[in-house]
């Protein structure tokens, strides 16, 4: 499926499902919303985030699982590390 403007409709494949908007990128941010609902940002560091020793973090942090934080890295305050983010 895809949003697409009315006038970009003919342009679309054949097999494809086409969601005529005249905002497609709104209609796409509003049901990816729905997919994705807010994820959270409370603070808390993953037993299973990979950690360099010597990196500095700061307050009220959340790292997930996943997430590689290097050596002589500083994470600042109120900072959110999501699943895969290596820095």
């Amino acid at each position: 499926a895809c949003f697409i403007r009315a006038k970009y409709a003919d342009r679309a494949p054949k097999n494809m499902v086409v969601l005529v908007t005249d905002e497609p990128y709104h209609a796409y941010a509003m049901v990816a919303q729905k997919f994705y609902p807010k994820l959270s940002h409370a603070p808390g560091i993953s037993p299973d985030a990979f950690i360099d020793p010597t990196a500095k973090i700061g307050k009220n942090v959340r790292i997930e699982a996943g997430a590689y934080i290097a050596a002589n890295v500083v994470v600042g305050d109120n900072c959110v590390i999501r699943t895969g983010c290596v820095i």
